[in-house]
């Protein structure tokens, strides 16, 4: 029996297999399988991550067009890192509390981005998000396509400024940024 490659996970052929169907789906039901992909990719990286504070559930917040939010509810419905559940909630610019982790959709004015990374800044909240600002504005993690993939940059100084601690395996599968500055 061949031994499986260190990156190998038992979702992996799935999301292989939801990444071809995006690249030939119309685009409304390519839109929603996206929308899939990153809501199980914010809950995989949740799992890689260190949180400093052992709270009753991981709330992951979002700042993103309501269509994101019911899609990705669904889909990280009844999960749970370790053993705190997922919460997924919408909220507007700036309401934080009680945040673990908060995604910025595509669609925000950098002036949202920046009043809610201000409330953050120094907090061991994991900011994630699509917008090439968010990482310049002070953000840790960016999503994007390339080549038909996602892939992720991972900003160090904001990281470590957060108290967060990322798995080396994540960090390896990451476009590694020193100062946030893609």
């Amino acid at each position: 029996m061949r031994a499986r490659p260190p990156f190998w996970h038992p979702g992996l052929p799935a999301l292989v297999l939801l990444l071809s169907a995006l690249c030939t789906a119309p685009p409304a039901l390519a839109a929603e399988l996206l929308t899939r992909i990153k809501a199980a990719f914010l809950f995989n990286v949740a799992k890689f991550v260190e949180w400093p504070d052992p709270g009753s559930s991981l709330d992951i917040c979002v700042l993103s067009d309501a269509d994101f939010t019911r899609t990705a509810a669904k889909e990280l419905a009844e999960k749970s890192v370790g053993n705190r559940p997922v919460v997924l909630r919408e909220i507007e610019p700036g309401q934080t509390q009680n945040c673990a982790m908060v995604y910025f959709g595509a669609d925000l004015e950098p002036q949202a981005i920046a009043e809610t990374l201000s409330q953050i800044q120094g907090r061991a909240v994991l900011s994630v998000g699509d917008s090439p600002e968010l990482m310049e504005l002070g953000g840790i993690m960016r999503l994007r396509q390339e080549n038909g993939k996602l892939r992720f940059q991972v900003a160090m100084a904001p990281l470590e400024a957060s108290g967060l601690r990322f798995s080396s395996k994540l960090l390896r599968l990451a476009d590694v940024v020193p100062d946030g500055t893609p």
